[in-house]
């Protein structure tokens, strides 16, 4: 039976083009998307297969609202069929209370996503409530599953600055999360995970599901509010605004990017995992994976999940350099060995 399935899935990927779409954000909120690189997308492709064929033969998910065919989110979501637009964004005219609350017009601001979002809540004390969309009893089960072990990778002094949780979706092998700043403060943050990559059909959690949250965590790690100055000068500007002198980032970017910025900015649009790609390929030894060429942000965020996730490393190139970088910091340290002890 492996052996058919896994002819099936080779046949299958010289079918389909995989992609992932990392897309920058817009104007005062910005994403900060983990999404799978192209090959990990290929190995998760062929996983789903497999996945796909022990649910189909031995798996019964009629408590989860599947049927033969479907994957986790094929369920029917009707009701927000004519609140959404061409691109998943809410219609305030279907529903002016969700829009009309603070934050939530900004989601017209996002036309050039395509997440569907299935569920908002507010972050009070730790716990979750349900600010809006609508949930089964499982489903609810499911998101605060999901927030409970994402809660748990993130420090206390950063988990207290996220606010809001979002569930939303795109598919499989999209992005698979994001972190976004609620507003110039860059105190209140959003998360977004979803939940059609965090989990399998067997509702457990995928392997990559801790590191996609040290990733995020990464990007609040490196611009939250105390490591913005717009007041310097030469210094790295991100999206979020302009980083102190010693800041992690700009120390990072500093130290790794300075003689590769002006090749990155001519030869890379990072909207374009081909162009992403081809950057990684032309230096394959200076970044910890193919997504984390996409920019400095990414690029610290994927070397800091490296950090947390791996043992110490004993070469000498850059990528390891990268994750070397960190442990100049004891309170790194500390909050690695912490969170450590939670994937361990």
């Amino acid at each position: 039976m492996k052996k058919i399935l896994a002819g099936l899935a080779m046949a299958l990927l010289l079918l389909i083009n995989l992609s992932a779409t990392p897309i920058p954000g817009n104007g005062e909120t910005v994403k900060h998307y983990h999404s799978l690189g192209a090959i990990q997308q290929t190995q998760n492709f062929f996983d789903a297969i497999i996945d796909w064929f022990n649910g189909f033969f031995y798996y019964d998910d009629s408590d989860y609202g599947y049927d033969d065919d479907a994957d986790y989110f094929d369920n029917d979501y009707s009701d927000y069929g004519d609140e959404y637009d061409e691109y998943g964004v809410y219609d305030e005219d279907d529903n002016a209370d969700y829009s009309d609350n603070d934050g939530y017009g900004d989601y017209d601001d996002y036309g050039n996503y395509d997440e569907e979002v299935l569920a908002v809540y507010l972050i009070e004390d730790g716990d979750l409530d349900l600010y809006w969309g609508e949930a089964s009893d499982s489903e609810e089960a499911l998101y605060e599953k999901m927030w409970t072990q994402a809660a748990s990778l993130i420090p206390d002094d950063y988990e207290t600055l996220i606010i809001k949780f979002e569930i939303t979706t795109d598919g499989t092998d999209g992005s698979v999360a994001y972190i976004c700043n609620e507003d110039d403060s860059l105190q209140t943050w959003t998360l977004s995970l979803d939940p059609v990559d965090s989990v399998n059909r067997n509702n457990k959690f995928k392997s990559d599901f801790d590191e996609t949250v040290i990733h995020e965590f990464g990007h609040l790690l490196t611009l939250s509010y105390d490591q913005m100055d717009n007041s310097a000068r030469n210094t790295y500007v991100a999206e979020d605004g302009r980083l102190k002198a010693d800041s992690y980032l700009n120390m990072f970017f500093q130290m790794f990017w300075t003689d590769i910025i002006d090749e990155h900015n001519q030869n890379v649009d990072e909207e374009s995992e081909d162009d992403v790609y081809g950057f990684y390929l032309d230096h394959p030894n200076m970044f910890v994976n193919d997504y984390a060429a996409t920019n400095p942000e990414e690029d610290i965020a994927e070397s800091f999940t490296a950090f947390i996730m791996n043992n110490r490393p004993t070469g000498n190139q850059v990528s390891d350099q990268k994750v070397l970088f960190f442990y100049q910091f004891n309170e790194l340290v500390e909050m690695r060995e912490e969170i450590r002890g939670i994937t361990d």
